[in-house]
């Protein structure tokens, strides 16, 4: 098993998510995590860019 994480942030900084995809390792060959971890990264930021807010969290 192979598995590429990355963190989505508030505005802030703050971690409050994460994006990850995850397989069988013969399946995940070095350069295609790095492909992987470059547009998780790109979501990711696209992400916490847009605003995130928790919905459990809102009013608090």
């Amino acid at each position: 098993m192979t598995a590429v994480a990355v963190p989505v942030t508030r505005r802030s900084g703050s971690v409050v998510a994460s994006l990850s995809l995850s397989g069988p390792s013969h399946r995940f060959p070095y350069e295609a995590v790095e492909r992987f971890a470059t547009d998780l990264a790109e979501s990711a930021a696209l992400i916490s860019a847009q605003g995130y807010s928790h919905p459990l969290t809102q009013g608090r």
